[in-house]
């Protein structure tokens, strides 16, 4: 996910009130909405130098946006809560356990932030004359080839986004 898909999905979320049009479809001017981190966004974007002093006033401008504005401290203490309820993820691999991993032929699959692991051995791997990989699972996920959502094997969908199981 990148910041673009987080952005993406603020906007157009009409919980949070962070839409860049209002319920009239006039143009949420709030300066704690949208427009104001578009705004501090922009100011990085508009000035083309890469020197400290224009990267610091930039970063300067998002944290002034994200320590005044009401709406984002809704955002975060939701995050806050969500992670709070969630149990502590595993230690992430090292390099010898991930070298032992490929060896043996199974795979791990890490998120990120506070996510959970989701390890999965692969019994084998064929690859059909179209030269599509299959693979046979002893996993309970399967993971979509579009969106890499990890799904429940009884699904012949995937969950998020609704694009057909390939395979």
């Amino acid at each position: 996910m990148t910041n673009f898909h987080i952005l993406a999905w603020l906007v157009n979320n009409d919980t949070l009130g962070l839409q860049i049009f209002n319920s009239e479809g006039k143009l949420n001017e709030d300066s704690y909405g949208i427009i104001g981190l578009l705004d501090a966004i922009a100011l990085r974007c508009s000035n083309n130098n890469n020197n400290n002093d224009s990267i610091k006033q930039y970063e300067l401008a998002v944290k002034k946006w994200a320590s005044e504005s009401p709406i984002w401290a809704t955002v975060q203490e939701l995050a806050n809560a969500v992670v709070s309820d969630m149990p502590p993820s595993p230690p992430l691999p090292t390099q010898s356990d991930s070298y032992r991993s490929a060896l043996s032929g199974s795979s791990v699959s890490l998120g990120v932030g506070p996510t959970s692991v989701l390890k999965s051995t692969w019994s084998s791997q064929t690859t059909t004359p179209s030269g599509i990989t299959e693979r046979n699972s002893e996993s309970s996920h399967w993971a979509c080839s579009h969106c890499t959502f990890h799904n429940s094997p009884d699904t012949d969908e995937c969950e998020m986004c609704r694009l057909p199981r390939r395979g």
